[in-house]
Parts: structure tokens; sequence; C-alpha cells
């Protein structure tokens, strides 16, 4: 029979978690207490340090809204902190991203149309936009005679061609992060040989070959 002693606690689990998560971003056990206070719960270092160390006779307890603050400020699960192996099955997390850019992508399609009907509205006052902006233009209209509203619509108008397009490449990075999920293997590999990421870790090999 194994030994108890030797069975590592969900808290000590958590407690060392989170020391590696808060060192992994350059954080101080001061600077997890800030973050925690922005999420309305008060820690002091000395009591993130105690969390943290766990090889004691008596390790300090960890509450319950402890452990959701904490979970939330490093942007992770209590269950992945605590270390169940559930939550980091890759497939898991690949699905949860899939289905979060699917989410987004639609709702930036959808999201589009409404600006696109509400400047289409804009733009086809009695008054042109493009119209007056052309005459603006050519000295042939006072801006300092036209009105607040019309001032506002022509900085709106410039500003919105240039929010469509980025808007359009969200959508189709949101559209081909979620694509991944349904690639085979072939494609897969096609497109790993296009990743900068692959081409990085072939170039250092080749360097140190």
């Amino acid at each position: 029979m194994e030994n108890s002693a030797n069975i590592e606690s969900a808290e000590d689990h958590f407690g060392r978690r989170v020391r590696v998560e808060r060192e992994h971003r350059g954080w101080t056990q001061a600077d997890l207490a800030r973050e925690l206070e922005k999420v309305g719960v008060r820690l002091h270092p000395s009591a993130i340090a105690k969390i943290e160390l766990r090889d004691t006779d008596r390790p300090r307890a960890i509450r319950l809204d402890e452990a959701a603050a904490l979970a939330k400020v490093l942007g992770l699960g209590v269950d992945e902190l605590v270390g169940r192996a559930a939550l980091f099955d890759k497939q898991a997390a690949i699905d949860r991203i899939s289905d979060t850019c699917l989410r987004l992508a639609r709702s930036l399609v959808d999201e589009r149309k409404r600006l696109d009907d509400a400047f289409n509205a804009l733009d086809m006052t009695p008054d042109s936009l493009r119209h007056k902006a052309t005459l603006m233009d050519e000295g042939l209209v006072d801006i300092a005679e036209t009105s607040i509203v019309f001032k506002r619509a022509v900085l709106i108008l410039e500003a919105f061609h240039d929010l469509r397009s980025k808007i359009g490449d969200l959508g189709f990075d949101l559209a081909s992060i979620a694509h991944y999920r349904e690639m085979g293997e072939s494609e897969l590999d096609a497109a790993l040989k296009d990743s900068a990421i692959f081409q990085g870790v072939s170039s250092s090999d080749d360097a140190s070959a």
C-alpha cells in the first residue's frame, strides 16, 4: 500500500502550480496580490507565500474564494490548478478554442451587417456626405458653416472604411483558427511547413547541426 505521506494533496498541487504560473508571468508575490485586489480578494504577499509553500508541517489552508480568484487572475480553471488531467487534454483545449473562434466569427458577421445598415442609413441622407465632402475639398463649402452632425459623420465615414477591412481580416483569422480542428493530417503537415513557428524550429535545428 502506497504511503499516504507521499501522495500530493490537491492543495499542495494548487500551491505549487500558483508559484510556477506566477513566476512564468514575471510577477512577484506583491504583483499577484495587486492583481487579486482588482478582482475583490485581498491577500497579503506573505499569505501568497504560505499558499505556495506546501512543504511545512502545517501548510496554510486555501479558501474557496481565494482559489477562484487566483484561477481568475492567472487565466486558468481551478480544476487545472489542482492538476486534474481532463483540463490538460490538448484536444479539449483545441475544441474550446475552435468553438470560441467560431462564435466570435459569427458574431462579427452579424455585427458588421448592423454596422453596414447603420452606415448606409447615414450615407443616404438627402445631403449626401460624399458630395458635401467633395464640395468642402474644393473650397465650395465653408467647414465652419457645416453642422456638428455632419462633421461627426465625415469622421465616422473615414474611420469606418478602415474598420471594415480590419473586421474582415479578423473574421478570416478566427475562421482559419477554427478550421484547423477539421484538417486531416496531410493538410496539417502542409500548413505546418508554412508556419513561422515550424520554420523557426527548423532553422534552429539546422544551425545546431
